[in-house]
């Protein structure tokens, strides 16, 4: 191998890193899946693989029924919420006043008839309970786990998310408390909890906000690590993704060296479900905006630059994502890694001999 042979294979490899992106899959994704609470449902089928694009996250429902066939599967979901509220429980507390026994029966009920029409049904509006922040849905998109759970269309959930919250301690039911037991909280290192409400006393090169800033901002191989530890997900599972979840849009524009894992894990997946979530993206923003505003107000040192300080919106997460798929699923990120190889292999050769 000569030092010419090796400086052209690096240039090979650095030119198919810098020119795939074709941005085939986001292209198709119409306008209503960005849409506040819209329950409309894209599906693409990318080299076999089963993908669906919706804004709200309870239309996750309808595709994991689809994908599932009728033989229970695993989920497993990223989401900044964990979204595991009983199966029609907004429904519950304003129309049957807490009643857990009829609601029961009622989803029970739902269970033994559940077809397309039925589930359609639970993304139509109510007029008598509107709200406007559910626009009074049957189904509510912090349900659908829970729902998918009750009626048999998954087998197990493991929800890897920074705000976790057990809610069979909302409901005395047995019944409901059983939906839990297939249901695994992922442990990520930041406790929400100790995180100080008062910024003027945080200092912000301090060990607890930096821990803060890699959990919410990190999203690598060590992340992926850690999350295959703590389930025992096979070939059979369904990718799940909230992109509320993601705190910056940096994190998928890494390089695939910091995602090799993640790309697995699309490879293996037997479909993949992504709600834009747009009303909560921006919330995000607007959230951690505030954060570093009020940090930087009340710090006394100089404060670096952070990720936060650009907004970005659902549709360019999605953008990043679609493209990070499109990019595993069509080969190009295993013909990358196979000229990776070859680099390293070349430039080896040629450090020990360097004559």
């Amino acid at each position: 191998m000569t030092i010419e042979e090796a400086f052209e294979l690096t240039r090979k490899r650095d030119e198919m890193k810098a020119n795939f992106h074709s941005g085939e899959l986001y292209s198709s994704v119409p306008l209503e899946c960005f849409e506040p609470y819209n329950t409309k449902m894209h599906k693409m089928v990318y080299f076999n693989k089963p993908i669906y694009v919706f804004e709200n996250h309870a239309v996750s429902l309808r595709a994991w029924r689809e994908i599932a066939q009728n033989s229970p599967t695993k989920v497993l979901t990223f989401d900044e919420h964990s979204d595991t509220h009983p199966p029609l429980w907004g429904y519950c507390c304003k129309a049957l006043n807490h009643d857990e026994d009829f609601l029961v029966r009622l989803i029970d009920a739902l269970k033994n008839n559940l077809n397309d029409s039925i589930i359609e049904g639970l993304y139509k509006p109510i007029p008598k309970y509107t709200d406007a922040y559910l626009e009074g849905r049957l189904l509510q998109n912090t349900e659908h786990i829970a729902a998918a759970i009750y009626w048999g269309i998954v087998s197990e959930v493991y929800i890897c998310c920074t705000e976790p919250c057990y809610p069979e301690t909302l409901v005395t039911n047995l019944t409901l408390k059983d939906i839990y037991k297939k249901v695994s909280f992922i442990d990520l290192p930041f406790d929400s909890d100790n995180f100080p409400s008062d910024f003027s006393k945080c200092d912000y090169f301090s060990p607890l906000l930096e821990l803060y800033r890699k959990s919410a901002a990190n999203f690598n191989d060590d992340t992926i690590i850690r999350i295959l530890k703590q389930c025992n997900l096979g070939e059979d599972y369904i990718l799940d993704i909230d992109l509320d979840y993601f705190q910056t849009p940096f994190i998928l524009s890494q390089k695939y060296s910091t995602l090799k894992r993640f790309c697995k894990m699309v490879q293996q997946a037997k479909g993949i479900t992504i709600a834009t979530e747009s009303v909560w993206v921006e919330r995000q923003v607007e959230s951690y905006t505030s954060i570093y505003k009020e940090i930087d107000q009340n710090c006394n040192r100089l404060c670096c630059i952070n990720p936060f300080r650009k907004t970005w919106t659902s549709k360019e997460l999605l953008q990043y994502l679609l493209g990070l798929i499109e990019y595993v699923l069509s080969g190009q990120w295993e013909a990358e890694l196979n000229l990776d190889r070859q680099v390293n292999e070349a430039w080896n050769k040629i450090w020990r001999n360097p004559s």
